[in-house]
């Protein structure tokens, strides 16, 4: 029974859909990349398309002409999941504010760094916005791209996973007994334990193949 029991846990733990696989997006555009969906992003800031709602919306209102920082309080005031993760208040520059409420997020980092550009050099700060917000669209329909085409493989690789258990439940069934002989003959345990050694290697390095390939994407 322990060999039956190793069998079923091991199934179980190469069967589950494991976390979302960190795509890592090649840096050859200038900006930075964003996970699509609602994952949060880095150092427990905004999700980053609620950051790109807020600076669509702050592009908007500095059009119609509010001050960029007062429209960035009204924006990140309204947008929902924004309060609470993103700085508010005029006592601070919003791109050293968003520096410091983030110093690793990548997203929030590029808004600050368009903030602080359009501040500098006198550029229209919605347009440098906007632009910002398409580039960063952009990617992130990449990487829902690039997370859609790798699902196959990834369901692949747990289906064939679950082949095993499934054959063993099936010849049970059928009256042929595969449990008996896995548990209470010595070949049918090493058959067993090679099965659960060779199942655990093949998920790994069916994901180790899947994560080299996001890599190069």
């Amino acid at each position: 029974m322990t060999v039956l029991a190793a069998l079923l846990l091991a199934a179980a733990v190469l069967a589950w859909p494991s976390g979302r696989w960190v795509v890592v997006r090649r840096q050859a555009r200038s900006q930075p990349p964003v996970r699509a969906g609602r994952a949060r992003s880095a150092g427990g800031a905004a999700p980053a398309q609620v950051l790109l709602q807020v600076i669509e919306a702050v592009g908007a209102q500095v059009r119609a002409g509010a001050p960029p920082a007062l429209a960035w309080d009204a924006a990140v005031e309204v947008v929902e999941g924004a309060a609470g993760h993103l700085p508010r208040g005029p006592a601070e520059p919003v791109a050293d504010a968003l520096r410091r409420a983030a110093p690793r997020d990548r997203v929030v980092l590029a808004v600050a760094a368009a903030w602080s550009l359009a501040e500098d050099v006198g550029a229209p700060l919605a347009d440098v916005l906007d632009q910002l917000a398409v580039g960063l669209r952009s990617d992130a329909d990449v990487d829902g791209e690039i997370e859609a085409s790798l699902a196959g493989p990834r369901a692949t690789a747990r289906l064939l996973a679950a082949l095993p258990v499934a054959g063993i439940a099936i010849g049970e069934l059928i009256g042929a007994h595969p449990v008996q002989v896995l548990v209470a003959t010595p070949v049918g345990q090493v058959c067993a334990a090679g099965g659960v050694t060779f199942g655990v290697l093949g998920q790994v390095w069916s994901r180790q193949l899947v994560a080299a390939t996001a890599r190069l994407l």
